[in-house]
């Protein structure tokens, strides 16, 4: 299956080959490479100006104190399940796990793909976690916002578990995208899933609305940054990759 990327249209169209192996050739087109390399430092300029932001001014000035209190006094017992469930499904130990499985399985029908895997996936999550040390944004206070889980320090600001599936998306994405096929189904499961862990942060009184809100911006910044420096420093080359059946 050889793979063309289309500038104009961003689709990879394919011709299947024949034999055990299917061999996919991807063509990087520079003529996105600047647009996407631009919008990527856009939204990561845009995740650090509002945790410079949301830090500088407070919580309590720009309202998310007050709305994890009025979440906190909206407990109920099997939403709190759900938001507890998912907090355990995507502790670190656990996204790591699904890190590695994941890129491992990618990796049984093409290295280069698993590689992307792991390291968009990876590399959005350390990304959000390097962030936190940079605005050391306080957690909301337990006792006020009645928090159900026990999360303390200045590790607030972004959202680690929206991070992780953010990039987990963005990984699926530009996987499918490679494989020649339509990337809307993707988008179809993962943006809900996406909503959903970033409410549970909320819900559990584990993060503020603007730490949420950081994290796809961040994520999808460094994603398309990474997308469009590689474009341009690979623009007219050929990268031969095997996938097999």
């Amino acid at each position: 299956m050889t793979l063309h990327f289309s500038p104009l249209s961003g689709v990879y169209r394919s011709r299947r080959g024949s034999g055990g192996m299917v061999p996919g050739r991807i063509v990087v087109g520079r003529a996105v490479a600047v647009p996407v390399l631009v919008g990527g430092v856009g939204l990561l300029g845009g995740a650090l100006g509002l945790g410079a932001f949301v830090t500088r001014v407070g919580a309590e000035q720009t309202g998310e104190l007050a709305l994890e209190v009025t979440i906190g006094r909206r407990h109920t017992m099997w939403l709190s399940d759900v938001a507890h469930l998912i907090d355990l499904a995507l502790s670190p130990v656990a996204a790591v796990l699904v890190t590695v499985v994941v890129a491992w399985l990618v990796a049984r029908r093409n290295v280069v793909a698993g590689v992307v895997v792991a390291v968009v996936t990876g590399g959005g999550w350390l990304v959000a976690g390097a962030t936190k040390l940079l605005f050391l944004r306080l957690r909301p206070p337990m006792e006020t916002v009645r928090a159900l889980v026990s999360e303390v320090g200045t590790t607030s600001f972004p959202s680690g578990h929206t991070a992780f599936v953010c990039s987990l998306l963005a990984a699926m994405v530009l996987l499918v995208r490679m494989w020649g096929r339509s990337s809307a189904w993707v988008w179809v499961v993962g943006v809900p899933v996406v909503l959903g862990v970033g409410a549970s942060r909320l819900y559990l009184g584990a993060h503020y609305l603007g730490d949420v809100v950081a994290s796809p911006l961040l994520v999808a910044g460094v994603t398309l940054s990474g997308v469009g420096l590689v474009s341009l420093l690979c623009g007219g080359r050929r990268v031969v990759c095997r996938w097999v059946r």
